[in-house]
């Protein structure tokens, strides 16, 4: 099996754990877990139906995702695309597999252009809606590669496994920028706080976000992994009595933590 994780910059790997934040609470009532840098992809979320959601995060450091010069493009889209139909081969189980990026032309500007993707929200963009050229980049890679897990395939194997591969891949472009301010952090903290205000929570969007974002660089050896239940339960402990109280550990404040208790409590039961 090949570990297809990797040691990410500083950057490459906050927007590793932004894609898990917004994919986990896009899929909050379905995931079971969050896992960043994971034993096969970057993103790992695991449904309680068994299911994995697999995705490749590819981040531009020193360029604005406004800009056009997406250099290095090629060499992202091959290892993200290989590396997640690799692995499609081995689990078709698993529901979706994503291409996750922070710049507008995830599949070059000449050839691949830039419909359909958006760099307002988080959107997907499925594989059946690429046009036949983006198809074309994607396949060319594939039929390139020199992975043995894909050279074992016949011309005809390739055709039907790629044909299937595409109805479970989608691509997500998410604006998220290298600078010093928490500017980079916009787009997540907009979905943060709708989902706050859709559960009808009063905690701040900024101290929950840093806490998540902590429990990923508290240790530079330690991955981002986390359950659904400590991922939610986080809510509670960004309030300011709360916030020294360790997960699941010492006593709360019963008259500041009830309301987050109970709301919390029917996230969990969901």
């Amino acid at each position: 099996m090949i570990d297809r994780s990797a040691q990410p910059s500083s950057f490459g790997w906050q927007f590793q754990i932004a894609t898990g934040i917004s994919l986990a609470l896009n899929n909050i009532s379905r995931t079971r877990s969050i896992n960043i840098e994971g034993p096969l992809q970057d993103v790992e979320i695991t449904f309680f139906d068994g299911e994995i959601l697999y995705g490749q995060a590819k981040a531009y450091g020193d360029t604005d995702v406004e800009e056009t010069n997406n250099t290095g493009w090629k060499e992202k889209l091959s290892s993200a695309i290989t590396g997640l139909f690799e692995d499609f081969l081995k689990h078709k189980t698993a529901s979706e597999f994503k291409y996750l990026i922070n710049y507008p032309y995830p599949l070059g500007k000449n050839k691949g252009g830039k419909t359909n993707f958006h760099q307002n929200d988080y959107g997907d963009i499925q594989g059946t809606e690429l046009t036949d050229k983006q198809v074309k980049i994607i396949y060319d890679i594939l039929k390139d590669c020199k992975d043995v897990d894909i050279t074992s395939l016949s011309n005809e194997e390739l055709d039907s496994e790629f044909n299937h591969f595409l109805q479970h891949l989608s691509i997500r472009t998410c604006r998220f920028t290298n600078f010093t301010s928490d500017r980079k952090f916009s787009q997540l903290d907009s979905l943060i706080r709708d989902f706050l205000n859709n559960n009808n929570f009063d905690v701040s969007v900024k101290k929950l976000r840093q806490y998540w974002f902590s429990k990923g660089f508290e240790n530079s050896s330690q991955k981002f992994s986390l359950t659904r239940t400590e991922f939610l339960f986080a809510i509670a402990l960004v309030d300011d009595v709360l916030s020294k109280t360790e997960l699941f550990g010492r006593r709360f404040h019963a008259k500041k933590s009830i309301n987050y208790m109970i709301v919390s409590s029917t996230l969990l039961l969901q």
